[in-house]
């Protein structure tokens, strides 16, 4: 049997907000309710289970893809890959994506997006503090990195994931673990000093965090799955180390002209397991906006449909569905075919709320 994963992250909502989510859709779009509902059709119970380490809780579904592709536990180490779907060579060094942040009118974080032409000033600021820290400053692009030799007891939450840390007086301490910590700390601040003094060839920075910390890895044994479709470019990385071939590694979004092509290598791809991550209601479930998360479900459960339409031309024999809430993931897996002529055709739904609403818990395996 050939199964297919179809990974949905931000797919589970905390109670209150799954309840009215489900009452506001039955009245303004009944059938994206009917769609979403129909997910636990012919399913076994729903199968919890604790996927992320406590600084990870908002990206469960990197450490499932993690711990799958790469046969590895704790953290998900992104920074090297990040650095190698750039373009960058594979080096024998930790590496660490550097990222400049500021607060938005709401007080949250967001990342500052350097221009080309900024990135001289930036090297200047921040080399030398790198250096004299006994790293190096490395740049893809307009994306910043630090990369040393000495394997580094530290360990911070992905940036993306800060968006809850609200207020001027919100601690990003806690955000942050391991015995070299205040090192990693002092270092930080050092970089701020040193944008803010070059404020006028930088915008304005109010920080710097630091992320995603580890070394590129050779993986083996290599991976069993046959071909993985995720927008997020450091999960193709991943899978590709795994030893998927990188003609099975596509983007889930593409254009009308692309569909096509990666419809092909999907299809054409050799037999065996395969994954598919749906990322449109990511976003909205990090911000905790459930009407924006209304709206891109119709969006998302299109993707699922269009995947799904290639699984019979793929010698796709099952569909597994994981949906991703905080920490964790609810798996929906097929019920056994059964032989009974009575029962073969008869095929139960699950009620909603056992697998929509996020209120399990559970210790990191």
């Amino acid at each position: 049997m050939t199964t297919c994963f179809y990974l949905l992250p931000g797919a589970r909502l905390p109670e209150a907000a799954a309840r009215e989510t489900a009452a506001v859709l039955a009245k303004s779009d009944p059938a994206s309710l009917e769609a979403w509902t129909a997910l636990g059709t012919g399913r076994e119970p729903p199968g919890l289970q604790r996927l992320a380490e406590p600084l990870h809780d908002r990206s469960p579904h990197q450490a499932w893809l993690w711990k799958v592709l790469t046969h590895r536990s704790g953290a998900p180490i992104t920074a090297p890959y990040e650095w190698i779907a750039s373009g960058g060579p594979v080096l024998d060094q930790e590496f660490w994506k550097l990222t400049p942040w500021q607060r938005n009118s709401m007080g949250q974080l967001e990342a500052v997006e350097l221009h080309e032409s900024e990135m001289p000033a930036a090297a200047c600021a921040l080399d030398p503090i790198a250096a004299h820290a006994g790293m190096r400053l490395m740049i893809s692009g307009t994306t910043l990195f630090l990369c040393r030799r000495k394997p580094w007891a530290f360990s911070a939450a992905p940036f993306r994931d800060l968006a809850d840390c609200v207020g001027a007086g919100a601690s990003l301490a806690a955000c942050m673990t391991g015995s070299d910590k205040p090192e990693a700390e002092n270092l930080l601040e050092a970089f701020t000093a040193a944008a803010q003094t070059a404020a006028g060839k930088l915008p304005s920075i109010e920080g710097f965090w630091l992320s995603g910390g580890g070394a590129y890895t050779p993986i083996f044994p290599p991976s069993t799955y046959r071909a993985v479709a995720c927008d997020d470019p450091v999960v193709r990385a991943w899978a590709a180390a795994a030893g998927i071939p990188r003609t099975a590694l596509m983007p889930v979004r593409s254009g009308e002209r692309e569909q096509e092509r990666w419809g092909k290598a999907f299809v054409d791809a050799p037999i065996g397991e395969r994954i598919i991550v749906i990322e449109h209601l990511l976003e909205p479930w990090r911000r905790s906006d459930w009407s924006a998360w209304r709206e891109a479900l119709p969006t998302a459960l299109g993707e699922l449909a269009r995947w799904r339409s290639r699984e019979k031309a793929a010698g796709i024999d099952d569909a597994v569905f994981v949906l991703f809430g905080n920490a964790g993931a609810a798996t929906l897996l097929p019920t056994p075919k059964s032989f009974n002529p009575l029962k073969r055709f008869k095929r139960s739904v699950l009620p909603l709320e056992s697998w929509f609403i996020d209120n399990f818990a559970g210790e990191v395996p």
